[in-house]
């Protein structure tokens, strides 16, 4: 049962302003590398909403922002975080087989449903605190931490490899681990973000790959001879022949790996996602060597060398020369002390949807990577906590009242962990 104080938080969370500013959001092209339009908007609406917001980034294009409602001092600081990037930039046409789906780059309205890739993962959940902290701030009730509110770059997995390189293509290390550095740090985090109502505090890390296969020597194609796939001198048709082999290990590698922690179950998958081979411009000489470009999923205490030489050992066993290099490393990641959130996001939650919090998500939750885990790699304890499936799954819409449920439970999460006692270790 709702006490008077939560109930003057609650009514001021108006159904309507919510659902427009998730359209506004949504409406906002902001892929990896191209968020300044979003940040700016988002910069403005908190410093009308008088959340003193700042910037916090290496360059002005990319900036992360960061906004607080301050409270009246002893208490404990907690963050909500979400990420502006979407997942699909209008250049990347080659992921899709219709790259102008109008789903990954608007939202609109459709009866209780609000559409749009970027709506769902991240701009929903983003939205739903921002108008809860201003339903807080409204309220006129008093908390004695602060409420940070971060609205982050780069969150999407990109990162440099080959020529791709610069501003345009780096990810995480400009977003939440950037802030954390620049003085966006907490005492508690919740990353909102889709869990179906349902708090995980650990996540997988990831490692990616670039395994080059070496064939040869090139022949003009008058010369070219029509062997078995492994036995081939051009490096494409020999890499075909390692790819079901690479699925092969991939299956074994997640059903070795898959672990239960406390805070939820890690299922480390590996996927191929790219491929690079030949010229073009030049398909008279087949090429010597082709890359194959590999994204594996890290449980917490992974060591990206072992897999490079599981990798290396399932090549050479199979007779294919070549080599594996690691690009990228990130890892997985559990966190400790969420209890100190638990409780009052337990409360919060039951008090809106009259139910038991039910904890932890779908392994598909926390067999991914979420900004959960720069906070945790900080020490600072962080679950991810929010609305709908994810935009991963292919769910590409949220209720209004899903919507509705997440700014209720953080505006009063919010609350409550606002009037916790900050203690300071002597």
């Amino acid at each position: 049962m709702s006490t008077g104080v939560e109930k003057r938080i609650l009514e001021k969370i108006d159904s309507e302003e919510l659902v427009d500013l998730a359209l506004e959001l949504g409406n906002i092209y902001s892929p990896t590398g191209h968020e300044k339009e979003i940040a700016d908007y988002i910069y403005e609406w908190m410093e009308d909403n008088g959340f003193d917001p700042r910037f916090i980034g290496p360059t002005e294009e990319r900036s992360n922002v960061l906004g607080c409602l301050k409270g009246t001092g002893g208490g404990l600081t907690l963050t909500f975080n979400s990420h502006m990037d979407i997942t699909m930039g209008k250049n990347e046409f080659m992921r899709l087989r219709d790259p102008d789906q109008r789903i990954y780059y608007e939202a609109w309205l459709d009866g209780d449903k609000v559409y749009g890739n970027g709506v769902v993962n991240d701009k929903g959940p983003m939205a739903a605190w921002m108008i809860a902290a201003k339903a807080l701030k409204a309220s006129g009730v008093k908390i004695k931490g602060d409420i940070l509110l971060a609205a982050v770059v780069g969150e999407i997995g990109h990162e440099p490899v080959d020529e791709f390189t610069g501003l345009d293509f780096i990810g995480k290390d400009f977003g939440t681990r950037y802030l954390l550095t620049h003085g966006g740090t907490a005492d508690l985090a919740i990353v909102a973000e889709a869990s179906n109502f349902s708090p995980g505090w650990v996540e997988a890390g990831k490692a990616f790959f670039k395994i080059t296969v070496l064939a040869g020597p090139s022949r003009y194609t008058p010369y070219v001879e029509h062997v078995k796939p492994e036995e081939s001198t051009n490096a494409i048709v020999k890499t075909s022949a390692l790819i079901p082999i690479l699925e092969n290990w991939a299956k074994e590698y997640e059903e070795k790996n898959t672990t239960t922690f406390e805070g939820g179950t890690v299922v480390p998958k590996a996927s191929i996602a790219a491929i690079r081979g030949g010229l073009p411009y030049l398909v008279i000489r087949p090429p010597e060597l082709c890359s194959i470009y590999l994204d594996v999923r890290l449980v917490p205490g992974a060591n990206p060398l072992d897999i490079r030489e599981e990798i290396l050992d399932v090549m050479t066993k199979n007779g294919f020369e070549g080599n594996v290099e690691i690009y990228m490393h990130r890892p997985g990641l559990e966190s400790k002390g969420v209890e100190k959130i638990l409780p009052s996001l337990g409360k919060a939650h039951k008090l809106v949807s009259g139910e038991e919090m039910v904890f932890p998500p779908a392994a598909t939750v926390t067999s991914m990577w979420r900004d959960t885990n720069p906070y945790i790699e900080f020490g600072i304890p962080a679950l991810t906590y929010g609305p709908g499936k994810g935009g991963g799954s292919g769910a590409n819409s949220l209720k209004i009242s899903e919507l509705m449920k997440a700014a209720r439970i953080y505006a009063l999460v919010a609350y409550y962990i606002g009037q916790l006692e900050r203690s300071v270790k002597e």
